[in-house]
Parts: C-alpha cells; structure tokens; sequence
C-alpha cells in the first residue's frame, strides 16, 4: 500500500512523496519516493496500489523499444502503453500518472537497477531487458537493484539456451531474483522479424 504524503518545498513549491514499504531480501524496509510538485488541492495521481502490478519493461538501450512493444502487442488483448526515457524528469510521477490515465505497460529506455527498484516500490512488475551476453553491463544494470524481481530469459532451443544459462551463473541471480523463461517467438512473429538471425539481447527484449 502506498501513502502520499507532502514533502519538503522545492523551487517554491512542495513535493509530494509516495511512502510504502518493500521485501528486501527477508526484511520489509519503507522506501520513501520523492515524486515532484504537485498542486495542494488536487487528487493524487493514483490510488494506494501506485502502478498496481503494472509491467514496466526496463529497457537497456532503446534500439530494442519496438521489439518489446510487439511482445505487449502479441500477449492478448491491445494493450494501452506508454514509452518513457529512464532519465526523464520527474519519472516517478509520469508513471503513476500515466497508468492512472489507463496505460496497460510502461516502457522505460536506457534504465538500470534504480528504476527497477522504484517501479517495484510503487507496486509495479518490473521486468528488465537483459543486455546478453554482456555479463559485465548485466549486473551493472542490477546493481541497483535489491529488491526481488521477474527477471526473463528467452526460452530457446540447445546450444542457445545451454550459453544463456552459463552467462547467468557467475551473477547468482536467483539468490534474490527470479528468472523465468519466456518464448520471444511471438514478439518476432508480431514484428515480422526472423528470429534465425537475432542476437541474444534482440531475443530478451522479445
């Protein structure tokens, strides 16, 4: 459940914040989140479930946006989205209010561990795009992260899949994540795009 709360005043106006409390490891911790200005009188931008269980695709570099987007797309019903830049200002708000508005997905570009751990503190399903087979930028992108999230992995036939796993294994991920194999097929197919020639980070963002 998350709280809003008025903050501290910046630039002449006060900032809200939304409060709420998160599993780190065996711990619940409060995290509070600073959101930006936001008029006195007005409703908050969104209910005590913040994103409530929204998927946020936390996006490494934005080249693969609209192969994810076709994933969304392929998933069942037209789904309502939104594309935002990681470092855009007064992000946390743009998303709660952005799915207050009716967005099914959210998808953020050039993101890392902090916006994996802010979605997931506001409720939402985090989901990162892992940037394989670049071990290095992978944890480099989780980093920040210290809350347990969905982590997918393209289910793909041998050799493919037997490489994917051994990448992983060094990072031990699944001592606080959970990876869990998806079928990029769909997303390739709703894209028109061969998957015989995809790269692996084409094939996690799918």
């Amino acid at each position: 459940m998350i709280e809003y709360l008025s903050g501290p005043v910046e630039d002449g106006e006060r900032v809200l914040i939304a409060r709420t409390r998160t599993d780190v490891g065996i711990e619940q911790v409060a995290v509070d989140i600073p959101l930006g200005p936001w008029p006195p009188e007005a409703p908050d931008p969104a209910g005590p479930l913040g994103l409530a269980s929204t998927p946020v695709v936390i996006l490494p570099n934005q080249v693969w946006t609209d192969l994810a987007i076709a994933g969304a797309m392929r998933a069942g019903r037209i789904p309502s989205w939104v594309r935002l830049a990681a470092d855009a200002p007064l992000l946390a708000m743009q998303m709660l209010v952005a799915v207050t508005d009716g967005a099914d997905v959210i998808f953020l570009e050039d993101g890392c561990g902090s916006q994996l751990r802010a979605a997931g503190a506001l409720g939402a399903r985090p989901l990162p795009v892992l940037p394989l087979p670049d071990v290095g930028a992978i944890a480099d992108m989780l980093a920040g992260c210290d809350i347990d999230v969905n982590i997918p992995v393209p289910a793909v036939d041998e050799p493919s899949r037997s490489r994917i796993h051994e990448l992983l294994a060094p990072l031990e991920l699944e001592a606080l994540h959970h990876l869990v194999e998806v079928d990029p097929t769909p997303a390739f197919l709703e894209a028109n795009l061969d998957m015989e020639q995809a790269t692996l980070e084409a094939m996690a963002a799918g």
